[in-house]
């Protein structure tokens, strides 16, 4: 697939780890303790219909105080990628934030998926590593004459 008609939805991860916001005395430990079980650094927060209301990662439960609430270490601004945003776009809102993971929306504002600032590398490093947008031409055997 060519870089120009890549979307987030192409590289999102889908079924992302959510914890449901339950309000202002739900505590920082039950985020820890779903990390822990899902395996995951980051969860996406979100309220009753699944629309995204913060993002809290392993670092900020780790760095917070023992009986810590929610509210107190989530990060509550950020701004959801659409299902079709383009890279581009994705990527200057990746840039412009201070996580390296954003919720992924859908036309209803339900969240569908994560984009990790890992993947958008991890495209953007492939594509670099193959010549003029292939790498066909790196697995033919040199012609006969190079051979010598």
């Amino acid at each position: 697939m060519e870089m120009s008609t890549l979307q987030v939805e192409d590289l999102m991860e889908d079924q992302p780890a959510t914890l449901k916001y339950s309000g202002p005395e739900q505590k920082a430990q039950e985020a820890a303790d779903l990390m822990n079980e899902k395996g995951v650094e980051t969860l996406v927060l979100v309220d009753e219909g699944g629309r995204p209301l913060g993002l809290v990662t392993a670092q900020m439960v780790e760095q917070a105080a023992g009986g810590a609430r929610l509210r107190e270490v989530m990060a509550a601004e950020i701004e959801p990628l659409k299902q079709r945003h383009d890279l581009l776009t994705a990527t200057h809102m990746m840039a412009n934030s201070d996580y390296d993971s954003l919720p992924v929306v859908n036309a209803k504002g339900r969240v569908v998926g994560i984009l990790t600032a890992m993947g958008l590398t991890g495209v953007f490093s492939a594509r670099l590593n193959q010549p003029n947008g292939s790498n066909e031409a790196a697995n033919e055997a040199p012609p006969e004459s190079e051979k010598r």
